[in-house]
């Protein structure tokens, strides 16, 4: 007997707007990856003033939702879903990104409970602990919500999905999970192939990303960084630039920074970029900046979508917080202290210069991209232990 193999990925989120880039990314990856391994996969999320129901493949349909505000729209989204899916029950797996819960969210677990064959329930938790980022009056009422209904909800989980490391999350020990990239953008920075780095003489170019800048990005480190850097610098010393590709308050306030500190001319500052444009500016870098702060929210370790990006596209990577898809002995990493110190400019440069005389070195960031940062390998973890359904 042949066994059902159809996954619902449900997230209420507006995945389309820019702030929210990354996280498209990293769902869409996620879906590719479910095709892969063998699964007809269907994604539901909020889109424009309704929501969309696609295979990530080319079929969508829309569903008009009355108007309301987005946060109430979230928060009402699983009260629409069982109504515009129509029969869950041909669903072997539902794949729930987490988001506050509501009752709305609490009625939906229970309607799937009910179907008869039990479909495989995962719930995905993208930061854990989350609960530094709720922030003001919305996030109060985040808090109270979460505090009531989260772990009512986890008896419905069958397993729990996070990507940083914790004993129990709603009753469940995790399934730990590292973030990863889709096989097409693999793909692509492969087939974009090794070019030449930036001259010995010319300057050391570094580039941070964030879809909205905050404090634990740790961008402000670097510009405190370069500013001793240049301060000291010789003339037979490289210069160095910086751009930063993001937006949101705290980008605004390193473009302050960076002009009292006398950089203007040594850092750009550009709006978010997705697809081509943005891989196009990664590729004449020769340093990406990771998450270099996250101290700052009491996190210890990292699995950035950046990062992985910056590898795939063959440019060596500026640490903290521990990644363990990037070991410390790689030679295209560099690690540097999870606190509040300036980054050592002179040291990178000094560190990338050594890299660069080393035959074929970027070949070592494809092959890594190629065999460690794909989706299928990290999905592939999290469905090996789930059940089969007849059909």
């Amino acid at each position: 007997m042949a066994s059902l193999k159809r996954v619902l990925y449900l997230t209420p989120v507006l995945l389309d707007t820019m702030p929210n880039a990354g996280i498209r990314k990293k769902v869409f990856g996620q879906l590719q990856a479910l095709r892969a391994l063998g699964y007809e996969a269907q994604l539901l999320y909020l889109h424009g003033d309704g929501l969309l129901l696609t295979n990530g493949d080319g079929e969508e349909k829309q569903f008009t939702l009355p108007k309301q505000r987005p946060l109430f729209r979230q928060w009402g989204y699983y009260d629409h879903v069982a109504k515009l899916i129509g029969n869950l029950a041909r669903f072997s797996h539902v794949y729930l990104r987490y988001h506050v819960p509501t009752p709305a969210y609490l009625r939906f677990l229970k309607m799937v409970a009910a179907i008869e064959h039990n479909p495989f329930v995962y719930c995905e938790v993208p930061t854990y602990p989350y609960t530094r980022e709720f922030n003001g009056l919305k996030g109060r009422a985040y808090h109270f919500l979460d505090s009531y209904y989260a772990n009512k909800a986890g008896q419905y989980y069958d397993e729990v999905i996070s990507f940083y490391p914790a004993k129990s999350i709603f009753g469940h020990t995790p399934i730990l999970l590292e973030n990863a990239l889709a096989r097409s953008i693999i793909d692509e920075g492969a087939a974009a192939g090794p070019r030449e780095m930036g001259k010995q003489t010319g300057p050391l170019r570094m580039i941070g990303l964030a879809a909205n800048l905050e404090r634990f990005h740790g961008y402000d480190r670097v510009i405190r960084g370069m500013k001793e850097y240049l301060d000291h610098k010789t003339e037979d010393q490289r210069d160095v630039h910086l751009t930063i590709i993001s937006q949101g308050d705290v980008f605004e306030e390193l473009k302050v920074l960076a002009n009292e500190f006398g950089l203007t001319e040594k850092t750009t500052f550009l709006s978010p970029r997705v697809g081509k444009d943005l891989y196009d500016i990664i590729q004449t870098m020769d340093l990406g900046i990771g998450t270099i702060a996250r101290y700052r929210v009491e996190l210890f370790t990292d699995s950035s979508l950046k990062t992985r990006e910056y590898c795939a596209f063959g440019v060596p990577q500026l640490l903290s917080a521990e990644d363990r898809s990037f070991p410390k002995e790689l030679t295209f990493v560099r690690y540097i202290p999870n606190d509040d110190s300036p980054v050592p400019v002179g040291d990178l440069v000094s560190w990338l210069e050594d890299l660069h005389q080393q035959p074929n070195w970027q070949v070592a960031l494809y092959r890594h991209a190629d065999e460690q940062l794909s989706w299928k390998g990290q999905m592939s973890k999290a469905f090996a232990v789930s059940h089969t359904v007849p059909t």
